[in-house]
C-alpha cells in the first residue's frame, strides 16, 4: 500500500503503520510541518532517519501536547 498520502490510509491500515512522515504527522495533529520540526528541535518528538528521510515512529505521536503543564 502507498503510505505517502495520508488520505489513502484507512483507520485499520493506519494502526499497522509503524512510521509516519513529517507531513502525515502534521496533518494528523492539524498543525504545520514547521510545528513538527520545532517539536523535534525541542526533543518533544524523537525522529528516526532513513537516509535523508525523516520519519516519526507511531509511539512518538501518541498523546503529544504542545502545552506545558
Amino acid at each position: 500500500p502507498n503510505h505517502n498520502n495520508l488520505s489513502t490510509i484507512g483507520v485499520r491500515e493506519m494502526n499497522r503503520v509503524e512510521f509516519f512522515t513529517v507531513d502525515q504527522v502534521a496533518k494528523m495533529a492539524q498543525v504545520s510541518r514547521a510545528t513538527i520540526y520545532r517539536m523535534i528541535a525541542k526533543n518533544e518528538i524523537k525522529p528516526t532517519k532513513f537516509g535523508n528521510a525523516t520519519q516519526i515512529h507511531r509511539d512518538q505521536i501518541g498523546g503529544q501536547s504542545t502545552e506545558k503543564e
